[in-house]
């Protein structure tokens, strides 16, 4: 969006140009010039006038066969040993967007490598799920059996309409 403050004034004359030449482009030329955001409100309003970027494509998140093949890909070369279930990573890991999984698969190589193992196993990807769901582990937090009880009961409310949503 133009006007936006701390944007630089090549950022303004990228997009000034973009514009200009999609004005340049007539239906007939076989162009299709495509975008990707997750932000779409970030989006200058010229950008989505008809013509130029006017039609919007919902990516929806990948289902457990795509979760399945999206792992294989990016397990594909890592050194992964006998215990893991890719199949069953990708039941367990309902919502991820691809670059969530193949993050996931990253955090796990780098817990293997601390721990100084040649082989990933599920013990690493239990334990990077863990950190790319939950966040880094905080030392020093103390927690009372009232307020275990209170995050245990609003973890399982995730838990249930995560199987009533997404059944797969």
């Amino acid at each position: 969006r133009r006007g936006r403050p701390n944007r630089s004034g090549e950022e303004e004359t990228t997009l000034t140009q973009l514009l200009a030449e999609m004005d340049g482009v007539a239906g007939s030329e076989g162009i299709v010039w495509m975008g990707a955001t997750n932000r779409p409100e970030l989006l200058d309003p010229a950008v989505r006038r008809p013509g130029r970027f006017d039609r919007v494509v919902e990516v929806p998140m990948p289902s457990l066969r795509d979760r399945v093949e999206i792992l294989g890909i990016h397990a594909a070369g890592k050194p992964i040993g006998e215990d893991v279930d890719l199949e069953e990573l990708a039941r367990v890991t309902v919502g991820y967007s691809g670059a969530e999984l193949a993050n996931l698969l990253n955090e796990a190589a780098i817990l293997a490598v601390q721990e100084g193992s040649a082989v990933l196993d599920a013990g690493h990807l239990e334990r990077a799920r863990d950190k790319v769901t939950l966040g880094r582990k905080r030392t020093g937090v103390e927690l009372s059996a009232a307020e275990r009880q209170t995050i245990a009961v609003h973890e399982a409310g995730h838990a249930i309409v995560g199987l009533v949503r997404c059944p797969d």
